[in-house]
């Protein structure tokens, strides 16, 4: 246990990672996912929460016509870092098995750049449609925080030509360690004990 979270204050009571709160615009358009998942370490150079936000160019399941648990996403733009077994989220895909926060199992990095433009992630179960129809106005997304390590003081967006600020305890929220997921047991209640 010492060995894992490195000493006895993180191990009863330390911060065990922070989770982006969901901000919406003006208009009701999601600016920044919920449930993001940041490293407890987030405040170490630079001076805001960066969240490298992609449209999804394509994604489907199994081989695009008999689905699977596996869904494959391809990029517009490719996501500079991104590594099996960081946490990506995933929107405004019209199926909603396919969105939530989700483990990356295989990447695509077809150059060697560390840009990657395609990667799988693991559903909870196999959907009815192995392509989900993708909307005209390119609205699905995948979010990534993964290597991020700023002094993130806070998460600025643009707004009807306006510019927002919002300060770090407005967009993330601490996740304390769960004793029972640290022993590699399942939690018994709220507490987790």
């Amino acid at each position: 246990m010492l060995d894992k979270y490195g000493s006895y204050e993180n191990l009863h009571g330390g911060v065990h990672h922070y989770e982006t709160i969901e901000v919406k615009n003006s208009d009701g358009i999601v600016m920044l996912p919920s449930g993001i998942r940041m490293k407890p370490n987030w405040k170490t150079n630079g001076n805001f929460v960066e969240i490298n936000t992609k449209k999804i160019f394509q994604i489907f399941c199994g081989d695009g016509i008999t689905p699977t648990n596996i869904a494959s996403v391809t990029l517009s733009i490719g996501i500079q870092g991104l590594k099996i077994d960081d946490e990506i989220n995933i929107s405004n895909i019209t199926d909603n098995i396919f969105n939530g926060t989700f483990r990356v199992t295989n990447i695509q990095d077809p150059f060697g750049t560390g840009n990657i433009s395609a990667f799988s992630y693991q559903l909870s179960s196999v959907p009815g449609n192995a392509s989900p129809p993708m909307s005209n106005s390119n609205l699905e997304e995948a979010a990534y925080s993964g290597g991020v390590s700023g002094n993130s003081y806070y998460f600025e967006y643009t707004d009807k030509n306006s510019t927002i600020r919002l300060a770090s305890s407005k967009v993330l929220t601490e996740v304390h360690l769960d004793f029972q997921e640290a022993l590699g047991k399942p939690s018994a209640g709220p507490m987790g004990l």
